[in-house]
């Protein structure tokens, strides 16, 4: 079985403490993993130079994950086949939040030939689009006129698009003008839990309706309204959900390691959470769907549209 997570911000823990971005619990002990890394650059309150200067930071420690631990880049479908055949784990970069890019197309260009491939507009509010994180009567007006052109940038370069940090009129406002289909790479259900970060039913059936995909989050506050179901149970209450409403075809990991400021009882940073999420899945459904939610749905995904 191979492994995919579509979000983690294990870049930045690395960077900063100079250690190794495969840890014993962000990795897979008993399967190969293709790993999405984020490069978060959406700090509220940093100017957009330093947002540039922290995406550079990052897009170096990028390069020397892939040297010093002996990673594999999947930037198209070629070195995604390459991957597959191979015993050893890989990685594809994610931006967190743009505003590193400072609205340029030609640094956005940079990026990609750099390696960059996913692409996540806002965390917080930036001069490309309002984000999830709305106060109480403000105004959700969207995606701006430039974070419209960034988005045509990104198509012509054939980005893909994450809508998981964006507001409810973003999200809609991005979904009309993605040339690709679009991908929430670490959302839950606001059905089961009325956080502003999760999708709606009507979000996630137009990200089906598209073909994208959906990573499902370990943010214990995402998980439910109710403090005791924010829990690994409570995790597997989204993937129920989401089995049920929209099938098994679109959903996968997005699990946000080094990303939360705890996980979910009775999960440790002590082991690998992927094994363990795994393992227990094996024990209430079948290998195929456990497979197909652990790994291929995003395969099948990548070597669609990467």
């Amino acid at each position: 079985m191979i492994l995919v997570d579509a979000h983690c911000d294990s870049l930045e823990k690395a960077s900063q403490t100079q250690s190794s971005l495969i840890s014993p619990y962000n990795f897979s002990k008993n399967h190969r993993q293709l790993q999405f890394a984020a490069i978060f650059c959406g700090v509220e309150g940093e100017s957009p130079k330093d947002s540039y200067l922290r995406a550079q930071r990052l897009l170096g420690q990028y390069t020397l994950s892939l040297s010093s631990e002996g990673l594999l880049p999947v930037r198209n479908s070629l070195e995604l086949d390459e991957f597959l055949r191979s015993d050893r784990n890989g990685l594809l970069l994610s931006m967190e939040g743009s505003t590193g890019l400072l609205g340029d197309p030609a640094i956005l260009e940079k990026f990609y030939n750099a390696g960059l491939r996913v692409m996540g507009l806002c965390w917080t509010h930036n001069e490309l689009a309002k984000s999830s994180r709305l106060l109480e009567g403000e105004k959700d007006t969207g995606l701006s006129a430039q974070g419209r052109k960034m988005v045509e940038a990104g198509n012509r370069l054939g980005m893909l698009f994450d809508v998981s940090h964006l507001s409810d009129r973003s999200f809609w406002d991005l979904s009309a003008l993605s040339k690709k289909p679009i991908l929430a790479t670490h959302s839950d259900f606001r059905g089961l839990c009325s956080c502003n970060r999760n999708l709606t039913d009507e979000m996630a059936q137009e990200i089906v309706r598209q073909d994208g995909m959906i990573g499902l989050n370990l943010c214990p506050k995402f998980l439910s309204d109710r403090e005791e179901r924010q829990t690994l149970f409570g995790f597997f209450d989204h993937l129920e959900y989401g089995l049920s409403r929209f099938g098994e075809d679109h959903l996968g990991f997005g699990l946000d390691i080094d990303g939360i400021d705890r996980y979910p009882e009775p999960l440790t940073p002590d082991s690998s959470l992927h094994d363990r999420i795994a393992e227990f899945l094996l024990k209430h459904y079948p290998q195929r769907v456990v497979e197909k939610i652990s790994g291929s749905n995003f395969i099948s995904f990548l070597k669609k549209y990467l």
